[in-house]
């Protein structure tokens, strides 16, 4: 069984890993990406950890077609955008 300190040192160095793929990431979106070169990371969550959040059971899966036309229906019951 670990201990404490070496579960919080994998977490700490899991979010340091993290850190630096996001800056490689926003580095090759500003590289290959037109119109985004001036992209940067706003803010990060203070520690990485994972929450799952409710599951909602559908009788219809929205499809990328769906999103990509601004597709609405009968039973919409919020509307969700992220930039």
């Amino acid at each position: 069984m670990r201990s404490v300190r070496q579960n919080r040192d994998a977490v700490a160095k899991a979010e340091l890993e993290l850190r630096k793929r996001q800056a490689k990431a926003v580095e090759l979106f500003r590289k290959y990406v037109p119109a985004v070169e001036k992209a940067f990371i706003a803010r990060n969550e203070p520690v990485a950890l994972y929450q799952a959040g409710p599951v909602i059971n559908c009788d219809y899966d929205i499809t990328l077609s769906d999103v990509l036309d601004g597709r609405h229906f009968d039973d919409d019951v919020m509307i969700y955008g992220f930039p």
